[in-house]
């Protein structure tokens, strides 16, 4: 199990246009939109930071989908292989699930 993350930076020429683009590819590939941060005062850089949830498998469409938003400043990306701790929570699941029946079972009686 894989968790990638990435970071893209692009110099838009409308910030609002480009932050609907981006919702709508987020749902096209099945994800969504979660944070978002925008700075637009007058006496500022007009800027927003928006945290894409897309599942893994499309996080490579994800990443070359926004490029044509503009011209890309910077991009990375990363990956984090989580199997283990997904089985460890998994088998502690598991055995709460047992305990609780074990003493359902212990108060009926």
């Amino acid at each position: 199990m894989l968790v990638r993350t990435g970071n893209v930076v692009i110099k838009v020429d409308s910030l609002e246009r480009s932050i609907v683009a981006v919702r709508k590819i987020a749902a096209t590939l099945g994800g969504y939109v979660g944070n978002v941060s925008m700075n637009t005062g007058e006496n500022e850089v007009h800027s927003a930071t928006l945290e894409v949830k897309i599942p893994t498998a499309r996080f490579d469409e994800a990443m070359t989908g926004v490029k044509p938003l503009g011209t890309v400043e910077s991009s990375s990306a990363t990956a984090q292989d989580v199997g283990e701790e997904f089985v460890d929570v998994s088998a502690r699941m598991a055995n709460s699930k047992r305990l609780e029946a074990r003493l359902v079972t212990l108060l009926g009686t």
